[in-house]
């Protein structure tokens, strides 16, 4: 949101979007918190945007946003890694041929699900962009968790995917997109 204010300097008559909410909250309180009058009007204006820039994560990764609240609830962390977590982009997990709607106590309050990124991506002149590079603390790159977004038809959320070098040279090595099947 910071970022976004600068653009208000601007006049480009673009408007954003703020969600001035907790980043994560106890799955079963989701419901009420998008019906919340503090936040209705934000999750309403959903289907208005026409550009979501978003970050992925490794779920290898320790040092991951995710993998951060996800030690506070270990209990979430077996449920998704047992479902075959492989990622995260927006907060939301993924394995590697779909978004995982796993039941977790907890869930990150987002204004998109995976799903909804994919409409997004597909819908003529809105954009989904997705950015990664390697962790800032280990280095670690996130391919592991790009590749499933170039080859899972379900995972195809993006319409730009900014990567780094390094990234895009492992992936070019493990031979490219792969066809889904």
């Amino acid at each position: 949101m910071a970022f976004f204010g600068l653009f208000d300097t601007l006049d480009l008559g673009m408007r954003y979007v703020g969600l001035f909410a907790a980043p994560v909250v106890r799955t079963r309180d989701y419901p009420a918190i998008k019906e919340d009058p503090d936040f209705k009007e934000t999750f309403d204006a959903a289907s208005q945007i026409d550009i979501v820039i978003s970050s992925l994560a490794s779920a290898a990764d320790e040092h991951g946003t995710l993998n951060a609240y996800l030690r506070q609830a270990p209990r979430d962390a077996a449920l998704l890694r047992r479902a075959g977590w492989i990622g995260d982009l927006h907060y939301r997990p993924y394995s590697s041929t779909r978004p995982l709607l796993v039941n977790t106590e907890r869930r990150a309050v987002t204004l998109f699900e995976l799903a909804d990124l994919a409409a997004l991506a597909r819908t003529p002149h809105r954009h989904v962009v997705v950015l990664s590079a390697p962790c800032g603390r280990c280095g670690r790159t996130r391919n592991d968790a790009i590749r499933p977004l170039l080859d899972a038809p379900d995972l195809r959320v993006w319409t730009k995917l900014i990567i780094d070098v390094t990234t895009a040279e492992d992936l070019l090595d493990e031979g490219g997109p792969r066809a889904a099947g």
